[in-house]
């Protein structure tokens, strides 16, 4: 009856080390598997620690906030080509015919002339309002400009 107990127990115990063996080559695959895909995802192993210790809620928190960034990206992206877009039509476009140097001289022309034209209005105002006023009438409008 001994050497049965003593059989039945080293087949237990050649059974418990089988069972240890594969716990061990399960534990090192999975380990192999998590590192894979912590890489894979650029997450380190202290990330996921410190995510896991957060909780799931935690989690689903950050992934809503992180969906949302997502979301704002694609937006932003969409309007950056959009305006690229609309940029080259520009360019090709929209563009003058001129040189910046004509356009420049073009407005320098346009300047001098609204110069003249309003020395030439001032003048003429000038003397428009010395020939309507009489001597009495400009000692009534200085009063009342210095009011």
């Amino acid at each position: 009856m001994a050497e049965q107990i003593a059989t039945g127990m080293s087949s237990n115990a050649l059974a418990a080390r089988k069972n240890a063996e594969a716990a061990r080559v399960d534990h090192e695959s999975a380990e192999a598997l998590l590192t894979e895909k912590l890489l894979a995802n650029n997450i380190s192993r202290s990330q996921a620690e410190f995510a896991i210790t957060k909780g799931e809620a935690w989690v689903v928190a950050e992934q809503v906030r992180l969906d949302a960034l997502r979301e704002a990206v694609a937006a932003a992206r969409a309007t950056l080509l959009e305006r690229q877009q609309s940029a080259k039509e520009h360019e090709a476009t929209d563009r003058p015919t001129q040189t910046r140097e004509e356009i420049a001289t073009a407005i320098t022309e346009i300047e001098a002339q609204h110069r003249k034209a309003s020395e030439a209005y001032v003048e003429a105002s000038s003397v428009l309002l010395h020939e309507e006023m009489t001597p009495g009438t400009f000692s009534l409008f200085r009063f009342s400009t210095r009011c």
